[in-house]
């Protein structure tokens, strides 16, 4: 039965059996870690429960002592310590209630913190209150006398005896504590034997079902691989993916049989198939494929059809290659033809961009000229304006100088009045002086003197007024002259302005007809270069078609060399060449 199970069925069934036996062992050990927790809890519980009734106990035991070293020293270190101790024995029995696990341990240590305060506050306290007051030797002797009164023997007894049933229940949770790890580890060794056991088992019998026929299986393909088709087949009835393997492999041992039958006919195929392409190579596509195999009756009939439409293809490829040899021998005369006349118009539109550069230069030197010339004529045209303002200034100046030559006139012949009448009083006095006698000589004298003065200082006058009148008439004649001279110049700026409009009309058109020649001179330059380029596409053009045309003869040389069906060559297949139409030259 577990023989024919599928084999994942089997693996499943192997690793759920396994499963359940980790699941069994699991809860085991979960059980175990739980007692094992729970033994812990209870331990560290009742250690916390030893612990704090001893803290507590010994906290009592210290408030007593630091009591009873207050009432010796009066020293309030010791009551330091007292109320140190007080605290830490309140916050014991607070933990106490918190752990205790039963009402009886709980009533039990909510008595001794009652009896503890109550020996806090009625005994110890009003105790250190009368040494505080001064009364130490009382205290003493009523320590002393007291006993157990003052003792905390009766405070403790709840105490210890909640100490001692946590210290046995301590023990007990010790011993529950060992035997759970106990438990815990055989359930460990226990379960992983079991498991180990399980895994060995399954592993066997795995083994048997599974890998050995595996094996079988792997030598049967090897043989089969390597072509020995008789070898029989095991475990063909197995019910699981073995069995269907081992079906598989009777069925590709069949399969292999027959292929080998079938390389048998297909090398038969090749053979011959190899003949007729040897055939073809030598360029024979007269051939013919016969006799194939059913099988490969078709690849007959498709390689017997292709020959036969390649020699028909070859026919009409050789055709058609002469008639394209001849169509490109007239297109290449027709290209000559076309660079000749294109190289010609290049050289010709050549010269033309040089004549129309060297005009440009030209009319661009002669604006330039113009423009210097402008110039030049601006720059005489303001000399010119210079020079009539000079005039008119000379003008006005002459004008100044004819009005003073007119003043001096006057005051010359204020002087030659006054040499006039200083003649006449000179005269008067000689006569005066030769009436007077000897007493006049000096007095003659000097009426003589002033005589001579007299008539030199109205020559002096005269010979002034001559030659003032002279220069008055050369200022006239000179102001004239100026007159003159600024009417000239003013038709000279009138002149050379009307020239400055001229040449400057002449210089504009001059650069208007350098800048159009400019234009002229591009455009010519760019149908230069198309034509360049159209030369250098028509050599190209010729390069391309000579090329065409060699190797169109050799496409022709190459299909001539086949020898086509019934006997015959390409020969058969030269038709009349059709009429193309030719370049015009």
């Amino acid at each position: 039965m577990f023989t024919n199970l599928q084999i994942p069925k089997k693996i499943a069934l192997s690793f759920a059996c396994i499963l359940v036996t980790t699941l069994v062992m699991t809860v085991v050990i979960l059980m175990a870690n739980r007692n094992i927790a729970s033994s812990a809890d209870n331990v560290d519980r009742d250690n916390a429960v030893v612990q704090q009734a001893t803290e507590m106990e010994m906290q009592l035991l210290r408030m007593n002592s630091q009591m009873r070293g207050f009432s010796i020293t009066a020293d309030e270190k010791y009551l330091e310590q007292y109320y140190d101790g007080q605290e830490r024995s309140i916050a014991a029995a607070a933990e106490l209630e918190k752990i205790l696990p039963t009402a009886t341990e709980r009533d039990l240590a909510s008595q001794s913190a009652a009896l503890a305060q109550d020996w806090r506050e009625n005994k110890a306290d009003v105790l250190i209150e009368r040494v505080r007051q001064g009364d130490a030797a009382g205290v003493q002797a009523y320590i002393r006398n007291a006993g157990d009164k003052i003792r905390l023997m009766e405070v403790l007894a709840p105490l210890r005896e909640l100490k001692a049933s946590a210290q046995e229940r301590l023990v007990a949770s010790q011993a529950a504590h060992a035997f759970a790890l106990k438990v815990g580890l055989w359930s460990l060794i226990v379960g992983g034997a079991i498991m180990l056991a399980i895994a060995i088992a399954f592993s066997r019998l795995l083994s048997r079902q599974l890998a050995r026929p595996i094996v079988d299986l792997t030598s049967v393909m090897e043989s089969l691989a390597q072509g020995q088709n008789n070898v029989q087949v095991p475990h063909e009835g197995r019910g699981d993916e073995l069995g269907t393997l081992a079906h598989g492999l009777v069925v590709f041992r069949e399969a292999a049989l027959a292929k080998a039958r079938a390389d048998a006919e297909q090398e038969e195929v090749v053979r011959k198939l190899a003949t007729a392409l040897e055939k073809v190579s030598d360029g024979d596509l007269s051939t013919e494929l016969s006799n194939f195999p059913t099988g490969y009756a078709k690849l007959q009939s498709d390689f017997n059809e292709a020959l036969l439409g390649l020699s028909n293809a070859l026919g009409r490829v050789a055709t058609n290659a002469r008639e394209i040899d001849s169509t490109a021998n007239e297109i290449t005369t027709g290209s000559n033809d076309l660079s000749l006349r294109a190289e010609r118009q290049a050289a010709n539109l050549e010269e033309t961009a040089a004549a129309i550069e060297e005009m440009s230069a030209s009319f661009g030197e002669t604006a330039a000229n113009a423009g210097n010339a402008a110039a030049l004529v601006e720059t005489a045209m303001e000399r010119a304006t210079d020079g009539q303002d000079v005039a008119q200034r000379t003008n006005t100046a002459m004008a100044q100088i004819d009005r003073s030559s007119k003043e001096i006139l006057d005051i010359i012949s204020v002087i030659d009045g006054i040499a006039f009448q200083t003649n006449l009083l000179a005269l008067n006095a000689g006569v005066e002086a030769a009436r007077a006698g000897d007493a006049g000589k000096g007095f003659a004298v000097v009426a003589h003197e002033v005589r001579t003065l007299a008539q030199r200082s109205a020559e002096a006058a005269t010979d002034v007024k001559r030659r003032i009148l002279a220069s008055a008439a050369q200022v006239e004649e000179g102001v004239s002259l100026v007159s003159e001279s600024e009417e000239s110049l003013q038709a000279i700026a009138d002149s050379v302005h009307a020239i400055t409009g001229l040449i400057s009309t002449i210089a504009k058109s001059t650069r208007e007809q350098a800048d159009t020649m400019g234009q002229i001179n591009i455009a010519i330059s760019d149908i230069d270069s198309i034509t360049q380029e159209n030369a250098a596409f028509s050599e190209e053009s010729n390069a391309a078609i000579q090329e065409l045309a060699n190797r169109t003869r050799e496409m022709q040389a190459d299909v001539e060399r086949f020898r086509l069906r019934d006997d015959t060559t390409t020969d058969q297949w030269q038709a009349p060449h059709q009429n193309v139409t030719r370049f015009a030259a």
